[in-house]
């Protein structure tokens, strides 16, 4: 058993992918994982996103979406929200599954991994922030997953892939921990 799953949460929202349609109830905190899941490493996000929806093991106020390598199409589904966790896989000299939380108003642009996306994720969320009013209060926080390759193929290199529950795991104990503290780990610091 999983010290998360110890902990008793479910009543996991999630959607395969895209924006939501229709009205909903606005959940307080958001996550959306990135990554072209016909990438190798790159498809991270997808297979992290898959285990947190088989698992549904999220407190009542998150939701969850897969967002492929288009974080612009979620900017409505952003607004009002207190929190936007966005998990993306990035070329890093840690090695493949670390995982690193950095508030995204605090890393510098220079020299970001672009990986293969047009925009970093860190990019497309401070654009969308200085272009759509509804996101001016909404706090947002990179969850960063060390890749070790990136090639063509539906399948994550076997380092990475050996790591996903290990992962998970720390994934979700950091949304509880957010969940009952209202504050994620301090900026920049390294947390798998």
């Amino acid at each position: 058993e999983r010290a998360w799953q110890r902990d008793g949460f479910h009543n996991l929202h999630a959607c395969c992918a895209g924006p939501s349609a229709g009205a909903r109830h606005l959940k307080a905190n958001l996550m959306i994982c990135l990554g072209n899941p016909m990438m190798g490493d790159d498809g991270a996000g997808w297979h992290i996103f898959r285990h947190l929806v088989q698992s549904a093991a999220l407190p009542r106020d998150w939701e969850i979406r897969f967002g492929g390598t288009d974080l612009f199409s979620f900017a409505s589904d952003m607004e009002g929200r207190r929190l936007v966790v966005v998990v993306d896989a990035v070329e890093s000299p840690q090695p493949p599954g670390s995982l690193e939380l950095l508030e995204v108003d605090q890393i510098p642009v220079e020299g970001l991994s672009r990986g293969a996306h047009q925009f970093s994720a860190v990019e497309s969320v401070r654009l969308l922030q200085m272009t759509v009013d509804g996101l001016a209060d909404v706090r947002f926080v990179l969850l960063a997953v060390a890749m070790a390759s990136v090639r063509v193929g539906p399948n994550l290199s076997p380092e990475l892939s050996s790591r996903l529950p290990r992962i998970v795991d720390k994934l979700i104990l950091l949304v509880l921990e957010q969940t009952r503290s209202r504050a994620l780990h301090a900026p920049g610091e390294a947390v798998g």
